[in-house]
């Protein structure tokens, strides 16, 4: 009897996708399937599957960024400059 739970599972989560996706000719073939395996369905159900997400999901990249804090300088290594009158290093002879 577990089997025929899983696969009921397995049908009305397909089937929410397809109903998401408005492919009635899809959602009519997976009706079929659940009435053979004794699940009846009266449309879509409420609060199963993705046709019930009425937002779009947040995006994580903002989120994944380092923070940046106001006011603050970012320290990097960076050669100190050169004091006034200093003279740069001569490039390798080649």
């Amino acid at each position: 009897m577990a089997r025929n739970e899983n696969m009921i599972a397995a049908l009305k989560r397909e089937r929410a996708l397809y109903v998401s996706q408005g492919d009635d000719a899809r959602v009519a073939q997976v009706d079929e399937s659940l009435k053979y395996y004794g699940y009846e369905t009266d449309g879509p159900a409420d609060g199963e599957g993705p046709q019930d997400r009425t937002a779009r999901p947040q995006s994580t990249a903002e989120q994944s960024k380092p923070s940046v804090r106001k006011g603050t300088k970012k320290s990097t290594a960076v050669t100190p400059p050169a004091a006034p009158g200093d003279v740069p290093p001569a490039p390798p002879a080649g």
